[in-house]
């Protein structure tokens, strides 16, 4: 059984309430909101990580994966390649388009 008291849309105890609950109810739930707690921190940890790891796959080299974008290809003006890689491809790995120029971009 469990004792909430709806508290503007959220569900929450109120004093009275935990004042009336048996003992044994309210360590039960106590434990349940530990648990959920612990749960809702991995869950935050994990998508913090998985956020890391995106931002870090944003920066590097669609082909390598090894160093940072530092290339932008012309005449499409895709930028997902290193400076090894683009010197690597006569097409661009994104629209097939036959790379013309490559133009170094550096980071400030």
């Amino acid at each position: 059984m469990y004792y909430y008291a709806v508290v503007e849309r959220y569900n929450t105890f109120s004093p009275d309430v935990v004042k009336k609950m048996p003992k044994k109810e309210l360590v039960e739930e106590i434990w349940r909101l530990q648990g959920a707690l612990s749960e809702q921190t991995e869950i935050t940890k994990f998508s913090q990580q998985e956020y890391e790891r995106l931002q870090n796959e944003k920066i590097l080299c669609r082909v390598c994966f090894e160093e940072q974008i530092s290339i932008v290809l012309l005449p499409c003006r895709h930028h997902i390649l290193c400076s090894t890689c683009s010197e690597k491809c006569k097409k661009c790995p994104i629209c097939r388009v036959f790379i013309e120029e490559r133009l170094s971009i550096y980071d400030v």
